[in-house]
């Protein structure tokens, strides 16, 4: 069964799954609302941040956002484990 750390690695930084990690990760997420938020805010902070920018971002603005959002959820959060 995999972890909360390793829930939100895979979420945050969209890792390819073969079949049974994407079934592992469904099985996780079934059963804990903790990722399951965190799957969904992170869906929704990408939704947003496609929708306001009008063009493609560059390799460096994506990666000063993702390390902006990682940096807020890391001292930001309660790991559960």
């Amino acid at each position: 069964m995999l972890k909360c750390k390793e829930v939100s690695h895979i979420v945050a930084e969209e890792v390819p799954l073969n079949f049974w990690g994407r079934l592992q990760l469904k099985m996780h997420l079934l059963m804990c609302v903790h990722c399951r938020r965190y799957a969904a805010q992170i869906r929704a902070l990408g939704r947003g941040a496609r929708r306001d920018l009008d063009t493609r971002p560059s390799a460096d603005q994506t990666e000063r956002m993702e390390k902006t959002i990682l940096d807020h959820v890391d001292t930001n959060s309660g790991d559960p484990d």
